[in-house]
């Protein structure tokens, strides 16, 4: 009987070792799947601007709930999409001219991953796909998975791919910024 209490004893101690452990590293796979999708995405509308020889724009949004952005051809209207718009369609307009969602992506906040990005819209054109800013702030997006994910930086520039490197450190597969 003393043993088995024993034994029982020592597999808690090592459980209780192991879950935090396995919780910190869950939340890094998360932040850094998370910039791996972003580069595959600013990579896709790279690709789309050569394919449909028109503008690819990337809006991305951020509040308290969620996280977001969505990648759209730009149409032959002023209308835009908006991956904050929840309640109605995500393009403003309809029809043949409208702008056309090509890929979003919609993270809540109660998974601990979000996406900020230094410039909200940023729009791809020929001739080498590099990313103009609209409104302001540079071509950098950050995903944050707080104290245990760590964040990461998404650095998208023009002729080479978009660039992944480490702020905080937690994430060995990037480097550091």
């Amino acid at each position: 009987m003393i043993e088995l209490i024993i034994t029982l004893t020592i597999g808690a101690i090592l459980l209780a070792l192991a879950v935090p452990s396995m919780h910190e590293y869950i939340a890094r796979k998360r932040v850094s799947g998370t910039a791996i999708e972003l580069a595959a995405d600013i990579r896709l509308a790279r690709s789309m601007v050569q394919q449909q020889n028109q503008p690819i724009w990337l809006n991305f949004f951020d509040n308290l709930d969620f996280s977001c952005y969505v990648l759209y051809t730009e149409g032959n209207t002023v209308d835009y999409c908006d991956c904050a718009r929840t309640l109605v369609p995500m393009c403003s307009a309809v029809g043949s001219d409208a702008p056309v969602a090509l890929r979003s992506v919609f993270i809540k906040s109660n998974t601990g991953i979000k996406i900020t990005a230094s410039g909200r819209n940023l729009q791809y054109t020929k001739p080498v796909g590099a990313p103009v800013v609209w409104w302001g702030g540079t071509a950098e997006a950050e995903v944050d998975g707080g104290t245990l994910g760590g964040r990461v930086r998404v650095i998208m520039t023009g002729l080479t791919k978009a660039s992944i490197c480490s702020v905080s450190g937690h994430t060995a597969e990037f480097g550091d910024c």
